[in-house]
């Protein structure tokens, strides 16, 4: 089961002098957020393991830069000289919502006066926004009209 999602489009650029930070933030989710794991094992009616959906239990020891764990996440990224940017996502909604809203105050935009966003749609087609900055994400639900086609239907 799950709930398939993907990227329609997106202005995310992780800039390379906040990769660090970036990375130390999302490792730090590991220990922060234990609450927020969806994941685990059960043995004899107790969870003695959780972890964050679709990601490793010990993520911070084998994703070893934002690189990786974005890739873990389900992300395809590229990088380039301005740092790592967002491309596109694919598969069942995990946690990835955690890891981008930690690290939401140094995304940028490459529109200037911009902020960074990303366009999500559902498989059931439903369709959000969410645009990242000064520490904290905004969600945007929405629907698509295309403006100037006939409607002859």
């Amino acid at each position: 089961m799950g709930y398939y999602i993907n990227i329609e489009g997106s202005d995310f650029t992780i800039p390379k002098e906040h990769l660090d930070e970036s990375y130390r933030r999302m490792c730090e989710l590991n220990v922060t957020h234990h609450d927020k794991k969806t994941g685990g094992s059960w043995t004899k009616g107790q969870e003695p393991i959780k972890w964050f959906a679709w990601m490793d239990e010990n993520y911070p020891e084998t994703c070893k830069d934002v690189w990786a764990i974005l890739t873990d996440l389900g992300f395809d990224i590229k990088s380039d000289d301005r740092g790592i940017t967002l491309m596109s996502y694919d598969s069942k909604i995990g946690q990835e919502n955690l890891f981008l809203e930690c690290i939401s105050e140094f995304v940028v935009s490459s529109t200037k006066g911009l902020k960074p966003f990303i366009i999500w749609s559902g498989e059931d087609g439903a369709t959000w926004k969410e645009v990242y900055g000064d520490k904290e994400v905004r969600i945007y639900e929405g629907t698509t009209i295309f403006m100037g086609e006939d409607d002859e239907h």
